[in-house]
């Protein structure tokens, strides 16, 4: 008990002469993709996702930020006895407002909101399907998060980022709606100056 007490009292002490006020703030934040569309999802499951911020504090607790990654997985299609090989390439960016919430002098909780752009590029080898399709998709974003200030300058986060985009794709004359975004979660370390 005592071990416990000494290190509640340690890690207090520690957090205690970091000072959490920045301009600007980077992060790199890996993150889990789960897309929302159910048929994205079955033929690319989810995967990983780099993701980079770059944030500006306009007050000590709102704040605007830019974020991009780039989500790749190539797989295989089965369809009518036909295995082919298939791609997807899917680079989010998004724009944010932010409000963070200092809990403690080490640790904010966030949120933000805004919109977004998700480019999208598949490759397909199936008949009657085209072989590379481009697309951008327009959407809105909605983030919330948590900071922990290690050492002056030095933060370790945890996220939860939901885009949603939607898209009426026109393939061999058939129209159907297809969703680009999903939900983002993970960590990450950054920098603030």
């Amino acid at each position: 008990m005592k071990k416990v007490l000494f290190g509640v009292f340690a890690f207090c002490a520690l957090f205690s002469v970091v000072e959490c006020k920045s301009i600007a703030t980077i992060t790199f934040k890996p993150a889990y993709f789960y897309p929302q569309d159910s048929v994205f999802r079955d033929i690319y499951s989810g995967g990983f996702l780099p993701l980079g911020e770059f944030s500006i504090y306009l007050s000590s607790n709102a704040f605007i930020s830019v974020e991009a990654g780039c989500f790749h997985k190539s797989t295989y299609i089965t369809s009518v006895n036909i295995t082919s090989p298939t791609s997807v390439t899917n680079v989010p960016m998004s724009c944010y407002l932010g409000y963070a919430f200092n809990i403690m002098k080490f640790w904010d909780f966030y949120a933000k909101i805004g919109p977004n752009l998700i480019y999208t590029k598949t490759y397909a080898e199936i008949p009657g399907l085209a072989k590379i399709a481009k697309t951008n998709s327009f959407g809105g974003s909605f983030a919330l998060g948590t900071k922990f200030y290690v050492i002056k300058g030095l933060f370790i986060e945890i996220f939860a980022n939901y885009l949603y985009n939607k898209k009426q794709i026109e393939n061999s004359g058939d129209i159907f709606d297809v969703y680009f975004g999903g939900l983002q979660v993970g960590g990450g370390l950054g920098w603030r100056f």
